[in-house]
């Protein structure tokens, strides 16, 4: 909304101290200058460093009465501090800054102005005049709703993940290594059975699944979501920001980027429905980090998103996902949608306040399948932090394999933004299978009679219909959990274990890792292939090798091997070799590389040994450098 047509104008802020009237400054190094720079443990975090400031404005000085304030001398010296026109109820000033670099605010909430102030391109504060919804975003009743309590797939990892199960609601934190903290100030909002509380505001649970919902749409953030003073008190002023709570329905309300303001950024009210109040923080909270309505043109200021892929912005009206929608899904937006009122990258935004999470899955990472094949959601979890965010998790069937898995987003439901694409195909091939239905927010994938080899299991965020008719994926974001079955194809044991093969490591002992991945692949006989395949890692060095040690049988029998090797690109003087022999013979060179994969190499000796040899020998300079020997499969002919 444009601002009213008046002049900027230098600002002349007086040093602020406990006299009324002091020495003018021009400049944020003027204002904070004459302050003791310590930071000290006021009650909740507020220190006071003075009790009134002169503030100078187009219209003439005002006197502002300071209610609280903080400096943090260890962070250069940032400073801030909030507080009221003297005598005049309904009225906020407010800033915050270094020395180099500050803004604020001076509104008069029942008159519908303010002022704002901003550090221009010389260093000097300067007023501009502006409307109140400026600066202060007043939130419709319309936007609440009540529902009854639901939950998508519980969280995998973090602190208080579940339900409601006791924890001490002042010690709630989502992420305690995040330097940036957003408190919850729950208070006495809630009734503390232990202290005989006669009064019932919201019991424990509701605040509980509230801390949940708004720790879920901020995961993907470098934030910790907290109840605890302790971890506000211990974060730096300029990276934490308070959210309030007042008792009572109403209208909601935040003064646009107040994190890193001293004192509440944003007045939440306790409506008397479920958790739908954790979607007004998470609201009301994006407010405070610089966020905008997201609305429609011609249409409403509170855009409501698409009844046919259950979606809505969160800076939208959400009322009606909360109230009907099965399967909802509360995204962040940058105004893809037709007729967007509001086009900012939330985003970016967000993460310019408080940056984001770095990715947990890199390349790819291994599945952990237990016994069974029973893949268990605690112990395969991740997060999609963005559109061009895909996670691989590999694992490895036999000749008839069969995989049923289902990608779930975690989470409280109205905090869990991701809306999950899942992708099945074989590493390096083709697609075998993908799911992202409609209106649903898991995935599963399944397959049966699969070939051998190494498959991938790979998680994107989803998007429905069209960017401007549904959403993209631009905010399907958050954790998920893998859970379901690989089954790999049993086979009998074809020979007796006591004519297992055997493996030698001729460079260094116990550092060579082989195993077998099929129940019954222990051993070989003439016209069977082994129930499986083995991997192997050699260590570098001068020479590491590996041999394979195969009783065949007798003169008639030919051994078939088939190999994947996978190392780094060798340099000049590095190789990997392999070679084949009968027992007691000289080797004969097979294969020999030094790039960075030999793929599919079938070797098949000579016959008429009664011991057949397969070696795979590293020739490296340094003693880390490593091959890795996947899908060794062995069949006598």
């Amino acid at each position: 909304m444009p601002g009213v047509a008046m002049p900027r104008h230098a600002l002349l802020l007086l040093a602020l101290s406990g006299a009324a009237c002091a020495a003018p400054a021009g400049t944020p190094a003027q204002l904070f200058a004459s302050h003791v720079p310590t930071f000290g443990a006021g009650r909740r975090g507020f220190v006071p460093l003075a009790t009134s400031v002169r503030v100078p404005t187009p219209d003439g000085d005002v006197d502002v009465d300071v209610e609280r304030s903080a400096l943090d001398a260890a962070h250069g010296n940032y400073y801030s501090a909030v507080g009221a026109v003297a005598g005049r109820a309904g009225t906020r000033w407010q800033v915050s800054g270094t020395p180099a670099n500050a803004t604020g605010v001076l509104a008069y909430e029942e008159e519908g102005r303010a002022f704002r102030y901003t550090t221009d391109a010389h260093g000097v504060l300067q007023a501009e005049p502006v409307v109140l919804d400026e600066v202060r975003a007043v939130c419709g009743a319309h936007q609440h709703g009540d529902h009854a309590h639901r939950d998508s797939a519980p969280l995998a990892v973090g602190a208080g993940a579940g339900e409601y199960i006791g924890e001490d609601l002042r010690r709630l934190q989502s992420d305690p290594a995040s330097a940036n903290v957003l408190m919850l100030d729950i208070g006495m909002h809630y009734v503390d059975e232990a202290a005989g509380d006669a009064v019932k505001r919201h019991d424990k649970a509701y605040f509980h699944r509230m801390w949940r919902a708004v720790a879920g749409a901020y995961a993907t953030f470098d934030l910790n979501v907290a109840t605890d003073w302790d971890a506000y008190n211990a974060a730096p002023i300029g990276q934490r920001g308070l959210a309030c709570f007042v008792g009572g329905s109403g209208r909601s309300y935040a003064y646009l980027n107040t994190f890193g303001v001293e004192g509440c950024g944003s007045w939440n009210k306790l409506e008397d429905y479920d958790e739908g109040n954790g979607l007004t923080v998470m609201h009301e909270v994006g407010h405070m980090l610089g966020l905008n309505h997201d609305g429609k043109r011609r249409v409403s200021a509170y855009f409501g998103g698409f009844e046919a892929y259950e979606w809505v912005p969160v800076m939208g009206n959400y009322l009606e996902g909360v109230r009907t929608w099965a399967d909802p899904l509360f995204q962040w937006s940058r105004g893809e949608y037709d007729g967007a009122k509001n086009r900012e990258d939330d985003l970016a935004i967000i993460a310019g306040k408080v940056g984001r999470r770095a990715d947990d899955v890199v390349g790819h990472a291994d599945l952990a399948v237990g016994a069974g094949g029973v893949v268990a959601a605690a112990d395969n979890a991740g997060s999609i932090g963005g559109a061009d965010d895909a996670d691989a998790f590999r694992f490895r069937v036999a000749a008839g394999g069969d995989v049923d898995l289902t990608v779930a987003r975690a989470g409280h439901v109205w905090g869990a933004m991701l809306d999950v694409d899942a992708t099945l195909r074989a590493v390096g091939g083709a697609v075998v299978a993908q799911a992202n239905p409609v209106k649903e927010r898991d995935a599963r994938v399944a397959a049966s009679g699969l070939a051998a080899g190494d498959y991938e299991l790979v998680v994107r965020g989803g998007a429905e219909g069209t960017p401007a008719e549904g959403f993209s994926a631009y905010s399907s974001i958050g954790k998920y959990t893998i859970s379901g079955v690989v089954t790999i194809l049993e086979v009998d044991p074809p020979v007796d274990p006591e004519t297992a093969r055997t493996f030698e490591d001729g460079f260094e002992s116990g550092r060579l890792n082989a195993m077998w991945t099929a129940t019954g692949a222990v051993a070989v006989a003439p016209g069977a292939a082994s129930a499986g395949s083995f991997g192997a890692r050699l260590s570098g060095g001068t020479a590491t090798s590996l041999v394979l040690t195969l009783p065949t049988g007798g003169a008639a029998s030919r051994a078939a091997v088939s190999f994947v090797v996978r190392t780094r690109k060798l340099d000049a003087g590095e190789r990997l070799d392999v070679a084949t022999r009968c027992t007691g013979q000289a080797w004969a060179p097979l294969a020999s590389t030094a790039g960075d994969f030999v793929a599919d190499k079938l070797l098949v000796g000579v016959g008429g040994c009664d011991v057949f040899e397969v070696s795979f020998a590293l020739f490296a300079s340094g003693a880390k450098e490593r091959a890795d020997l996947d899908s060794v499969s062995v069949q006598l002919v």
